[in-house]
């Protein structure tokens, strides 16, 4: 959508690169309720996603991309 609109999405990070390689992200879109339930547990499953605190949206620790099946 930001492509098309012609607009670029940069990320400015003090960290260093492999950490901020995280900006190669897993995208997946038009998703139902169940689907994301679905690939939440599976992340969880695989140690690619942690609690975050209340306050704050989802918190990912860095790993390389992987596809899930």
């Amino acid at each position: 959508m930001f492509k098309r609109q012609g607009v670029r999405v940069v990320m400015l990070t003090g960290d260093n690169t492999p950490t901020a390689a995280v900006s190669t992200i897993d995208v997946r879109a038009e998703l139902s309720s169940a689907d994301k339930a679905r690939i939440v547990t599976e992340l969880k499953t695989l140690g690619r996603l942690r609690p975050s605190p209340p306050e704050s949206s989802v918190s990912l620790p860095w790993s390389p991309p992987q596809a899930l099946n």
